[in-house]
């Protein structure tokens, strides 16, 4: 009740609460709350807004402040023995402050046998098959004001294998206590503030313990409005998937104009409340298999490595510039060969983090679903990155010896490395399903595509390249100075003349 805002009437006041004055602090305690529990400090109070204080000497209005401490924790365990097997699920469902207060109550209103029996309606509308392990128990910490309920449930039918395929097991694992505060009026057009349940905090956390290794993808939603909260969690570490979610409402309501967001809002929380898990035994057993991987990076290791041998014994073009005036890498070329000398790193360091790409346990999925085109592309790259590195290698050799096949050897990792992350951009935008661009990805792509337009020409155009790069395995027959006749203009057109050496006077 807000005193400055309402006519003096006795009808104003409907309750009351007794004021402790304790060593020059106020505390406020409602004899009519059930359960109460608590310390006086620990104790739950609503926030009832202002009060009329009767003291005998005329009365003053008191603030009432916030509303105390009101929370829920709920953990959900299931542990997985085997894939479409049974599971067992315990719940420890821990409340505190206020949420304390109402589930001492319930419990003291009720027979346990009785709130066992909702309990087990509640969780049969997701696992029909779902009994009773162990009778449910409860722990009250008055003094604290904790009050701890633990269950164990054993789901007989957990796995649930597809219709039309036997070989393909899903199960489903969902937040349902929160259900009944993210599901929420859709009607958005209001014209008054819209009440919240207030207040609210409560963390709904659900460990899954996995019977061997997942392909998990790690998620994290966070939402934060000035009324409310909502945060989500999906992790995977040895063998276990867990998923944390916390909602929180930190205001009686909101307004009108913000009531279209506050559905919008709430539909997508609820969207990561539940999480299915899938698997496939053709899938399963095709990744299962290592050879065919192992038998395509052998072979792409040796077609490479003869790549790379014969490029480097038989690739040796005749340089511009004779060898008596070569220059030393120095200007732009640094750069390139710090550039060139940080990638196999980076390249190894990809192949470390995409295991499955490298052992062709990705591609050979990707067959076993059906998806033969872009399981080749996936071949392909693996195939792309053992000879790209290799490829590298030679570049380098060939970079710091000077050789005047170099400047060509470089432009073609450039352009290649260009070509490959524009076209796997594509397929991961417009070829797989519900990909989407991560930011890194397209730094990626910007900087292969600025590396290309800024080397490739540097290589085939800057007389400092050509002058640098003069070595070879053969010896060609380059013309000197004084066996080319001179232009009148004192410039030959024939690069070897360009190499003359300073001073020398033409005939």
């Amino acid at each position: 009740m807000c005193a400055n805002k309402l006519l003096p009437s006795a009808y104003g006041f409907d309750h009351c609460v007794v004021e402790i004055n304790l060593e020059g602090k106020r505390f406020y305690i409602d004899p009519t709350r059930s359960g109460q529990g608590g310390k006086l400090k620990a104790q739950y109070f609503p926030a009832f807004g202002e009060g009329l204080v009767l003291n005998g000497q005329g009365g003053a209005f008191a603030l009432f402040g916030a509303a105390g401490e009101a929370s829920i924790t709920e953990i959900h365990t299931y542990t997985l023995p085997a894939v479409g097997g049974e599971a067992t699920f315990d719940v420890k469902t821990v409340y505190q402050g206020a949420e304390a207060d109402l589930a001492r109550a319930q419990f003291a209103g009720n027979a346990v046998d009785e709130i066992q029996k909702n309990y087990l309606k509640f969780y049969g509308n997701l696992y029909p098959s779902i009994e009773k392990v162990e009778p449910l128990k409860y722990t009250d910490d008055r003094g604290e004001n904790t009050f701890t309920v633990e269950e164990r449930y054993r789901v007989a039918e957990f796995w649930k294998a597809k219709e039309d395929d036997a070989d393909v097991f899903t199960c489903t694992v969902y937040a349902q206590s929160l259900e009944q505060y993210l599901s929420v009026n859709k009607f958005a057009q209001r014209t008054a503030p819209y009440a919240l349940n207030y207040p609210v905090d409560y963390s709904h956390v659900m460990h899954i313990q996995l019977p061997e290794e997942w392909n998990v993808e790690e998620d994290r939603v966070d939402m934060e409005r000035k009324e409310y909260t909502f945060f989500h969690a999906t992790k995977y570490s040895e063998n276990t998937l867990s998923l944390t979610t916390n909602y929180t409402v930190q205001a009686p309501y909101i307004e009108a104009a913000e009531y279209e967001r506050f559905v919008q809002d709430h539909q997508k929380m609820a969207e990561n409340t539940s999480y299915t898990l899938t698997y496939d035994k053709k899938i399963v057993s095709a990744a299962s298999r290592t050879w065919p991987g192992m038998l395509v990076g052998l072979l792409a290791v040796g077609g490479s490595i003869a790549l790379v041998l014969w490029l480097y014994y038989r690739y040796d073009p005749k340089p511009a510039y004779t060898t008596d005036y070569a220059e030393q890498i120095s200007g732009w070329l640094v750069l390139v060969s710090i550039g060139l000398m940080i990638s196999p790193f980076l390249l190894a360091n990809s192949m470390v983090e995409q295991p499955e790409l490298m052992s062709g346990e990705l591609w050979m999925s990707l067959f076993a679903m059906g998806r033969p085109g872009l399981a080749t592309f996936i071949l392909f790259e693996q195939v792309y990155n053992i000879v790209q590195i290799v490829f590298l290698i030679l570049a380098l050799v060939l970079f710091f010896q000077r050789r005047s096949s170099a400047p060509r050897i470089v432009s073609i990792f450039y352009g290649v490395s260009c070509f490959a992350t524009i076209l796997d951009a594509f397929v991961a935008n417009f070829l797989i399903e519900g990909a989407a661009a991560e930011p890194g990805d397209n730094n990626d792509l910007i900087r292969a595509i600025i590396a290309a337009a800024v080397w490739i020409p540097y290589f085939n155009m800057s007389d400092h390249v050509k002058r640098t790069f003069v070595f070879t395995l053969r010896e060609h027959d380059i013309e000197t100075p004084s066996e080319t006749t001179a232009l009148s203009d004192g410039t030959s057109e024939d690069p070897a003349i360009r190499a003359e050496e300073p001073g020398t006077t033409q005939a």
